[in-house]
């Protein structure tokens, strides 16, 4: 009985963290992303400090 009493206990507190988890910011980033062309040619859509961190150049 113990043994089910804890896992309810454990289960209940982790609940909250897992709605942390999925999204529920909405998806928002940093900033609107930009198309940035990385060092190694690669372009991908990143945040502007992202791409500035990874010595990315803004691409139109």
């Amino acid at each position: 009985m113990k043994l089910v009493t804890g896992l309810l206990i454990a289960i209940a507190a982790l609940m909250p963290l897992t709605s942390l988890a999925n999204g529920a910011s909405g998806g928002r980033t940093l900033a609107p992303e930009i198309k940035c062309e990385l060092p190694n040619g690669n372009v991908h859509m990143l945040p502007p400090l992202y791409c500035k961190m990874y010595d990315g150049k803004k691409v139109k």
